[in-house]
């Protein structure tokens, strides 16, 4: 589940899965939320957004809505109503939040930058000066020569804005262009090779060296339906390709293969996935030519009325499956692709389903504890936090921890900062995605 540094108008396949969200928003009785729903959609721009796994279902049991002291107010209606979710023996109270600090470094100067990421880290400077030294953007896929060129344009100015900050990128490398998800057969075969070879022989022309390209992730999260196949033959065959052609220009670049923890059976459906073997996504990958593992796994909210949420990092961060695919591609790197939600208000706007910073903790401490039983088998991890409020667009979920302007008073910033200290302490790599 990433997000785009752009938008994308909907294709066919997304206004089939709008037509479903509207569904279940009338079923719910909220014609609001399906108007706004309907609103988004139809007035997006280019490039691409994330998409919401509408069909996630595989969860039950949620408590009746009850009201919670300290919950984060509503930014449609203030309303502080939440829907609290059964954690077990894991719940704790306000005054159980443990605190610990995240400073590594001398804080860092962010001045006279212009990409969003960049600016909005400083705010995360002030909190753990020092400790970030990987943040990520999305790109799409040129599919033409002229695009190559102009893509690659500002990419290099990003790329030179990191490494002047000495920041190391992770770019997720999406196969749609200008709201167009590219097929993946066509892609396999070769109609986007030569666009692709002059995109990365423009960065290599306009100065840009191996060690300012960071990570290169493409086709991420092949094994989830929200591009144009789901086949892992077609997979591992288009990320071999993208990633020799990128080595070609940059041998001594970084890529790396990002995959979901549940693996689904079709390219335009949310039903029937499974935590199955991610090994036939990859096997055929040549060995050598990737340099590190992602595993996807979000916690997860409610997105029908009679829904529970996903909340056990030990069941959407399945590391025994991470384990065997770095295995089997021959890396001893893995990274969590991976956040925790605020609010979602998904269900309703009015009534939205909120997690408390106590119950944040307690997930983020799964979350840490993932990450060390890995680092236990010999392995180097890290963790890229998704921690954007995208509750105010189609996606209609909070992954951020506090406002603008809000660091110094918000409830869930000391919760960060604890996540990110216990990371730091368990010598876990932190890096970030916001904006």
């Amino acid at each position: 589940m990433v997000y785009r540094l752009g938008r994308r108008r909907a294709t066919l396949k997304h206004r089939l899965g709008l037509a479903a969200g509207l569904l279940l928003a009338f079923t719910a009785g909220s014609i609001t939320t399906a108007v706004l729903f309907w609103r988004f959609y139809d007035s997006l721009p280019s490039i691409s957004i994330r998409r919401v796994p509408i069909g996630l279902k595989e969860n039950s049991g949620r408590r009746k809505p009850v009201h919670v002291a300290n919950a984060p107010v509503s930014p449609e209606n203030g309303s502080s109503t939440t829907s609290q979710a059964t954690l077990g023996q894991n719940v704790q109270h306000a005054r159980d939040i443990r605190l610990t600090d995240c400073s590594a470094d001398a804080p860092r100067s962010f001045s006279g930058v212009s990409s969003p990421q960049l600016i909005k880290l400083a705010e995360y400077e002030q909190m753990c000066p020092g400790l970030i030294r990987s943040v990520s953007f999305f790109i799409g896929t040129p599919t033409t020569i002229d695009q190559a060129q102009g893509q690659a344009a500002w990419i290099a100015d990003v790329l030179k804005q990191f490494s002047s900050k000495h920041i190391t990128p992770l770019v997720f490398m999406e196969p749609a262009s200008n709201g167009v998800l590219l097929d993946a057969v066509q892609y396999r075969d070769g109609a986007f090779d030569a666009p692709l070879d002059a995109f990365f022989a423009e960065l290599k022309a306009r100065g840009i060296g191996d060690n300012m390209m960071g990570t290169w992730v493409p086709w991420p999260e092949g094994n989830i339906p929200v591009w144009t196949s789901v086949d892992p033959a077609l997979f591992a065959a288009n990320v071999a390709k993208t990633v020799q052609i990128q080595k070609k220009h940059f041998p001594n670049s970084k890529a790396a293969v990002l995959l979901e923890s549940k693996t689904y059976p079709h390219a335009n459906s949310w039903e029937g996935g499974k935590y199955v073997s991610l090994v036939p996504f990859i096997e055929s990958i040549p060995k050598g030519l990737i340099d590190s593992f992602g595993l996807q796994g979000f916690a997860w909210p409610p997105t029908a009325p009679n829904e529970a949420p996903m909340l056990d990092p030990e069941k959407f961060l399945r590391i025994d499956l991470a384990a065997q695919a770095a295995r089997t591609l021959g890396v001893q790197e893995i990274w969590f692709n991976t956040g925790v939600f605020a609010a979602s208000y998904v269900v309703s706007k009015a009534n939205p389903y909120i997690l408390s910073p106590e119950q944040r903790q307690s997930i983020l401490d799964g979350i840490v504890a993932q990450a060390k039983r890995l680092k236990g088998q010999g392995l180097a991890v890290s963790v890229h936090l998704f921690a954007q409020d995208k509750s105010k667009v189609g996606e209609a979920i909070d992954w951020s921890f506090w406002q603008p302007g809000q660091q110094a008073t918000s409830a869930s910033a000391p919760v960060l900062k604890t996540f990110f200290g216990d990371l730091k302490q368990s010598a876990v790599g932190v890096w970030l995605f916001d904006s």
